[in-house]
């Protein structure tokens, strides 16, 4: 295995340093008693970006990098997964099981956007699958989460780097993020219990709201949730439109003992214009309708705990869901509420 990672990198490996025309430019972990053996690679040079490569190729050169390196250790089927985050390319190639895939659980790659290899790893224990406890079908569990879904009509910031087809600027939405049920390991739905402020979260909402608009800005604010702690009290409060919060929460944290502000996170959507009417066109009747449409989940094996097993740490696995999303974007959002249109995170 060392002798196909020092051919990929054109290098030599000796010792948990790669070297490359005398020079390191890598240290790696090696163990022969893992169940892969090469157990990771980073890159410990620093050589200039050159022209970047798109995506396709990336994920093309990520994917044949880890089949070089790991390649005699695929013995079933794999699913291959890819995400940019910032300036590095993430490859990851998932392990199988009776087409199943093992989530968190693979050979992952990092590349450079250039194409430069930046870090090579494998999962240091071997798995095995556990009986599972789901007794949902995929269709059940969809409509569950469907019905229990809890939805807040708000203004949306829908911009171009966090949103596909952003346009920076803001949206009235049935928003669906906030109030959406979690799905257990075998299939249950449950939704986070919400309860009214207490009298002393009262109080503390007050003297934010106060100090916000005495020392930041005077807008129309209101609580959204409070939590004492033993030395920190931390608020986070909505400014609102026309009776709707506007965008993400303001947080404030306060000394409790000197009642003073230590810590603000203002956003911008404390101040920022809003030119759209508050009247939704779409019934939210019409979004629940289409929300249980694009609601589509597959199965898929779950780590859950780590046991020894004959003096070896085993990961075990156990079948669960996950909500399926067209290829590079994330879960969805919200939906417009004056087109009815899907607004969904996007991965680049």
């Amino acid at each position: 295995m060392l002798t196909k990672l020092a051919h990929l990198l054109q290098a030599t490996c000796e010792d948990g340093v790669v070297q490359k025309d005398g020079e390191e430019i890598g240290i790696y972990e090696y163990r022969e008693d893992a169940p892969y053996p090469l157990i990771y690679y980073m890159a410990t040079n620093d050589v200039p970006m050159q022209e970047q490569l798109d995506r396709e190729t990336l994920e093309r050169r990520g994917r044949e990098s880890l089949m070089h390196v790991y390649g005699d250790y695929v013995t079933t089927s794999t699913d291959v997964t890819s995400v940019q985050v910032d300036a590095q390319y993430y490859v990851t190639l998932h392990f199988m099981h009776e087409q199943q895939r093992l989530e968190s659980y693979g050979f992952g790659i990092v590349l450079r956007l250039d194409g430069v290899i930046e870090m090579i790893s494998a999962p240091s224990v071997a798995y095995e699958i556990v009986p599972s406890h789901v007794n949902t079908t995929l269709e059940q569990l969809a409509i569950r989460v469907a019905e229990a879904t809890k939805w807040t009509l708000r203004w949306l910031y829908v911009s171009q780097d966090d949103f596909v087809g952003g346009d920076d600027a803001y949206h009235l939405v049935y928003d669906v993020s906030y109030g959406m049920p979690v799905v257990e390991m075998n299939g249950e739905v449950q939704n986070f219990a919400v309860s009214e402020l207490t009298p002393e979260e009262e109080r503390w909402g007050e003297l934010t709201i106060e100090w916000i608009r005495t020392h930041i800005h005077d807008a129309a604010l209101r609580v959204e949730h409070v939590l004492i702690e033993e030395e920190i009290v931390h608020v986070h409060v909505s400014r609102t439109y026309k009776q709707l919060p506007v965008g993400d929460s303001i947080l404030v944290q306060w000394n409790q003992s000197l009642q003073k502000v230590e810590e603000a996170h203002m956003t911008h959507a404390l101040y920022d214009t809003i030119d759209e009417c508050a009247e939704p066109l779409v019934s939210l009747e019409d979004v629940k309708a289409k929300w249980r449409e694009d609601l589509q989940y597959a199965h898929v094996l779950f780590p859950t705990e780590e046991v020894e097993k004959e003096g070896q740490l085993v990961q075990q696995f156990e079948q669960s869901f996950i909500q399926l999303n067209p290829p590079h974007t994330g879960n969805i959002q919200a939906y417009d509420a004056k087109t009815g249109a899907v607004i969904r995170y996007k991965l680049n």
